[in-house]
Formats: structure tokens, C-alpha cells, sequence
């Protein structure tokens, strides 16, 4: 059968409660989308992530390329980091 999967427990930084994570998904615009969570404590929002489509492509290269080519891989991840920093930076 399966196995239910545990969730997540974390520690919020502002009122130091402790809470399941729950990501959600918040459509910034376009194809931009911002994954966030919230302290069901003190509502504090912590950004996880922001991600658009070409991250979203070059995660499925990586699931395409799997361990076979590290070298790639890495060329990808460095790709997917930049771009996320630029959301972030762009967005916050």
C-alpha cells in the first residue's frame, strides 16, 4: 500500500511556533509564480521561491538528464539558481 507522507515541521523565526509547512502558490503574473508559506502562529509570510516557465523547462532537463551527465547538470542548476535570484531580486 502506500505510505502517507509525513509533513514537514518548521520553526518560524519571528514568534518561534512551531507549524506544519504548507507551501502555496501565488501567480505573480504571466507565468511568474511565487511559492511561499505562512506561520499559522503569527502569520509571518516566509518567500520560499519564485519560478517561471523557463525554470520550470530546465527542471525537466535535469529530471531528462538524471546523473548520467554531472557536468550538464551542474551547467543547468547554475542556469535555474540565476534565474531564481533574479526573480527574487526583481520581485521583493
Amino acid at each position: 500500500m502506500f505510505k502517507r507522507r509525513k509533513q514537514q515541521m518548521v520553526y518560524c523565526d519571528e514568534c518561534g511556533g512551531r507549524f506544519k509547512l504548507r507551501p502555496q502558490v501565488e501567480k505573480i503574473k504571466d507565468d511568474i509564480e511565487r511559492v511561499h508559506f505562512v506561520c499559522k502562529h503569527c502569520k509571518h509570510d516566509y518567500t520560499a521561491y519564485y519560478t517561471n516557465n523557463y525554470i520550470k523547462q530546465k527542471q525537466k532537463e535535469i529530471r531528462e538528464v538524471g546523473m548520467r551527465d554531472i557536468k550538464k547538470r551542474m551547467e543547468i542548476e547554475k542556469e535555474i539558481k540565476a534565474e531564481m535570484n533574479n526573480l527574487r531580486r526583481k520581485y521583493e
